[in-house]
């Protein structure tokens, strides 16, 4: 063994230089620990920004004594910990610790004011409930440089869950397991052995026979009633398609596929008429789910499939809750023994919510490092009782009953969706080395006023929809006044942000992270979703698989570039003016999208692609990406503008390497020195030069192809949380 063993990591400063310094720690054969720089320079060919100590954690062996380094603490003057085991009335010590994450949030407020170095807050492994959402607010921020450090004691797993247990199974009959479930609400999500269970279902599309009754909405009737309209009230299916359907009808739901998007809609009562089930829509969600354009709303005619009815329960994998009875079915896949299975529904929606103030104070540099966030719930948008997901698309919803046509609101009717971890108004946040894992909507969701923050390292798995979400479709301008109003549109009123709150994402870095089997539930949200941002980095991350795209980066179309005409004459053709002519979106920008690698992606949807983007983004490049196994390798759709692409693999099968159609003003891309299995291009759109194009057989790659394959998805020190290939 050698006397000297060498261990590198970064030591950062967070400020608005982001100075980093490179360290060295060396250790010898005795153990002893000496500290020396490193000279400057780029890791890896780039500066990779961190905001606390990022250590790879060593463990060395010296003639059987074992030696762990760990860094979280080499600087913190005040520490906490927590355990399973531990007590709340504890002081928090190593001895005596905490037994819960809001206490030790508590503890850690009150030596805030008199801190001078890091706090630290070291969870232990096992299993942490949480039945109601840990907030953390201004108040819980770290002062000057120092940050508080929530983090995963050395080499232990701790996990918090919004979820419970299900015990107590029984054999029921025809191979149906039941057990009693002490639960108030209809439940969409059951997880056996860590695997998702699926509500009962149809299984077949069933062809709906088209829309019964009318159901009227006046506007101003309701704070969700922003215009005068009708819509189906029910919706009818042949006799022959269903069983009677008769336990616990308003938990039965309506999924509606479109090209790129799916919606759901619950139901209120079940009757028939002659040969025709009659589903009467839960209202106003029904109406909602409707007036939606595009094609992309809820149709009436359209193939369905019938969920959450214990009628339909006829296949392993799948549950039913019987809220009226409390009780709980499920059918096992093979292999599973429900003595000894472990089985868990969720019950809480977000296990932790970072909530500042925007533009006053924001809640800053706080990182979570090493923890398992699981097994979260959601139970659709709430309207006056009514339930319901209904989008245009991908990872936002729609909350009221506004003008079909959603470009002329601004999109002001609609909102994101809750996650495991929500954050708003937040400067200097990391999440690091964190597993979130079987969530009932999102992954993380960071909207408004997202500041030099990070989201490193972590495995997102098995989310119902995004994994990543940053930014929001209201984003089109900053803080708006009254005048930014379309004379057929909603206006500053029905804004979520008022003047003075509203800022969008800024100079934050996604990297490194494994996110696979993810948009689980609702399948046409992109997983990873970024609406308006400015100077955000996105890299090396890895996306295995995808129902619809792997990534969405940007958003307003061509709707808010400020033309007067539908066709211009620089800028390509176009179905419809701006919706403010003369007043362009110009919030967007300066973001990378680099060395990613992103693969098997449109599995169900379709019209998407491995990379797509939305709207003028200037100085944004999309460059060194491998992408295999999709329908449009990148994809630069409506209003894509000033936007640089180079040094892309596009690997076979994919309809198009790049696809940038002369429709909806898209213009002033660079499509530079692809490599590329097939010569195949659907690019249009003027200014948009296809350069130094390189036709590749997969397998015999040439170097400068392989160097990017190899290069892309996960760097050499994050590949350990992704399974070996």
């Amino acid at each position: 063994m050698h006397n000297l063993i060498t261990v590198s990591y970064r030591q950062t400063q967070l400020n608005r230089t982001w100075k980093t310094a490179w360290m060295s720690l060396a250790f010898t054969r005795s153990g002893k620990m000496v500290q020396r720089p490193i000279q400057k320079e780029e890791i890896m060919g780039k500066t990779v920004l961190f905001a606390w100590i990022v250590i790879v954690v060593a463990v060395l062996e010296f003639g059987g004594a074992r030696l762990a380094v760990a860094g979280a603490t080499d600087t913190a003057n005040i520490q906490f910990f927590v355990s399973p085991a531990g007590s709340d009335s504890n002081p928090g010590t190593q001895r005596k610790p905490f037994s819960t994450l809001a206490r030790a949030r508590d503890a850690v407020r009150a030596e805030i004011p008199a801190m001078t170095g890091d706090i630290v807050v070291t969870l232990a492994g096992g299993t942490y409930p949480i039945t109601k959402t840990v907030v953390f607010g201004p108040e819980d921020s770290a002062t000057g440089t120092h940050r508080i450090i929530y983090r995963a004691a050395p080499g232990e797993k701790p996990i918090l869950t919004g979820g419970i247990p299900v015990t107590g199974w029984t054999l029921y009959k025809d191979g149906i397991w039941k057990a009693p479930l002490n639960r108030d609400m209809k439940l969409r999500a059951l997880y056996v052995n860590e695997s998702r269970a699926v509500m009962a279902n149809s299984g077949r599309k069933i062809r709906a026979q088209g829309g019964w009754g009318t159901y009227t909405v006046t506007a101003g009737q309701a704070p969700w009633a922003w215009q005068s309209g009708n819509a189906a009230d029910g919706i009818k299916y042949n006799l022959s398609d269903l069983p009677l359907i008769k336990r616990n009808v308003s938990d039965v739901e309506i999924e509606n596929q479109t090209t790129w998007n799916k919606n759901f809609i619950g139901v209120r009562e079940i009757t028939t008429e002659g040969d025709k089930y009659i589903f009467k829509l839960q209202q106003p969600y029904g109406a909602i789910a409707q007036h939606i354009d595009w094609g992309a709303g809820l149709t009436l005619k359209s193939e369905q499939i019938i969920h959450n009815a214990f009628e339909l329960l006829d296949q392993p994998g799948e549950f039913y809750f019987d809220r009226a009875d409390k009780t709980v079915y499920y059918i096992p896949r093979p292999g599973e023994d429900m003595k000894s299975a472990k089985v868990v529904v969720p019950v809480t929606q977000t296990l932790v919510q970072l909530e500042g103030q925007p533009l006053k104070k924001r809640v800053r540099n706080i990182t979570f490092d090493g923890l398992t966030f699981a097994y979260t719930d959601y139970n659709l948008m709430e309207i006056d009782g009514s339930h319901g997901k209904a989008t245009v698309q991908t990872a936002c919803i729609n909350t009221a009953f506004a003008n079909p046509n959603w470009h002329l609101d601004a999109y002001r009717a609609y909102d994101v969706l809750p996650g495991v971890i929500v954050a708003n108004a937040i400067e200097g946040v990391e999440f690091t080395r964190n597993t979130i894992r079987h969530t009932g909507c999102e992954g993380i969701v960071m909207s408004n006023d997202i500041n030099e923050s990070r989201v490193v390292g972590n495995v997102i798995r098995d989310a119902g929809g995004s994994a990543i979400t940053l930014g929001h479709p209201q984003h089109i301008y900053e803080n708006d006044t009254p005048d930014l109003k379309h004379p057929n549109g909603a206006g500053i009123e029905h804004e979520k942000f008022k003047a003075g709150t509203e800022s969008i994402p800024r100079r934050v870095l996604i990297s490194n992270n494994f996110l696979p089997d993810n948009a689980a539930l609702f399948n046409g949200h992109t997983i990873i979703t970024v609406f308006f941002a400015n100077q955000v980095t996105v890299e090396h991350n890895l996306i295995p698989n995808a129902p619809y795209s792997g990534m969405n980066f940007g958003w307003g179309w061509c709707d808010f570039d400020g033309s007067a005409v539908a066709t211009h004459p620089q800028w390509g053709a176009g179905q419809r003016p701006s919706v403010i002519p003369g007043k362009p979106t110009t919030v967007a920008g300066n973001n990378r999208i680099h060395a990613n690698r992103v693969e098997h992606t449109m599995a169900i949807l379709h019209d998407g692609g491995a990379i797509y983007t939305l709207g003028m983004q200037p100085g944004t490049v999309i460059d060194r990406n491998y992408v295999c196994r999709t329908e449009h390798g990148i994809y630069t759709d409506e209003g894509s503008a000033f936007i640089a692409c180079r040094e892309n693999v596009i690997q076979s099968p994919f309809t198009n390497a790049h696809f940038a159609w002369n429709f909806g003003r898209k213009h002033s891309i660079t499509i530079d020195h692809y490599f590329v299995t097939e010569n195949r291009w659907g690019v249009r759109a003027p200014n948009c030069p296809i350069t130094n194009t390189v036709l590749c057989q997969s397998g015999a790659w040439p170097a400068e192809a392989q160097a990017i394959i190899n290069e892309s998805g996960l760097e050499p020190a994050w590949k350990f949380i992704a399974p070996a290939e």
